[in-house]
């Protein structure tokens, strides 16, 4: 499953946050994306006086507005002084110093220090991810930094599984491609796989009643070249295949009695299959 990172906005278009989404299994390269979600980041934006906003397939960054401050009584030139309530007016020069995961904002009028935790990645112990994406959103306690590791496998699931991959490793060495070499002296690799022999017998009763090849077949090598048969040619290949040596049986059911007797997950997986 490919998951990456989208940006979410509200009804407005308003980036609110980042969120996690996966990729749409029926149409790879495509995401499932929840309503509001785009897969372009936004532009870098101060966010304590100004946010982003996704508009007709783009972002624009816009300054917010001031907050509402009450009016000052009358000064003697008759002008009016809008401060808070405290009567500090929030400025760059006196916006508070923050911490680790901490960032100052804008409430009510005044400096606020809130929690920072936004694009922090964490897992809890049931192995799942999450990501924070909103300012005051802080872990939870049993948090985790770094995905917990797989569970360990018990002694019989992974002999279970060591038996799977010894079988299979088995087949595809009997399924290994073979040498052959043409009466013009071509020599190539050819398939072993069931469908090729297969297709290779078909090839040869379509034309055993005459024993002739057509000048214009040729015959596709493992590698994908293709090279020019004669019916001779075709009956030694075939010949090739049958003669080729199989991998050794009796090893493989060796090892699986090894896998089978094995006490401990480490020793199970020391045994591998060294094809004969």
């Amino acid at each position: 499953m490919t998951i990456r990172t989208a940006w979410q906005c509200d009804a407005q278009g308003v980036f609110i946050g980042e969120t996690i989404v996966q990729e749409d299994p029926l149409t790879p390269g495509t995401f499932l994306l929840p309503p509001g979600c785009v897969l372009h980041a936004p532009p870098a934006f101060e966010p304590v006086s100004q946010t982003a906003v996704w508009q007709e397939g783009t972002w624009a960054v816009h300054d917010l507005p001031l907050p509402d401050l009450p009016a000052a009584a009358a000064t003697p030139d008759d002008t009016v002084s809008p401060v808070p309530p405290s009567g500090i007016v929030p400025t760059p020069q006196n916006r508070p110093v923050t911490g680790t995961h901490e960032t100052a904002v804008i409430v009510d009028g005044q400096w606020a220090v809130v929690a920072d935790w936004r694009d922090t990645a964490y897992w809890l112990a049931d192995g799942s991810a999450h990501r924070i994406t909103a300012l005051g959103e802080t872990p939870p306690e049993n948090a985790l930094f770094a995905a917990p590791p797989e569970p360990s496998m018990s002694l019989a699931e992974a002999q279970a599984a060591r038996i799977a991959q010894l079988r299979a490793a088995w087949q595809s060495a009997g399924e290994a491609p073979v040498s052959f070499t043409t009466a013009a002296g071509q020599t190539d690799l050819y398939a072993c796989d069931a469908t090729s022999i297969a297709n290779l017998d078909a090839m040869r009763a379509a034309h055993a009643e005459t024993c002739t090849w057509l000048p214009d077949l040729w015959l596709n090598a493992a590698d994908q070249p293709v090279t020019p048969f004669t019916w001779g040619d075709l009956e030694g290949l075939a010949q090739a295949i049958t003669n080729r040596t199989p991998p050794d049986y009796p090893s493989l059911l060796a090892k699986i009695g090894a896998v089978m007797v094995a006490t401990t997950v480490a020793d199970v997986e020391a045994i591998t299959w060294q094809a004969t």
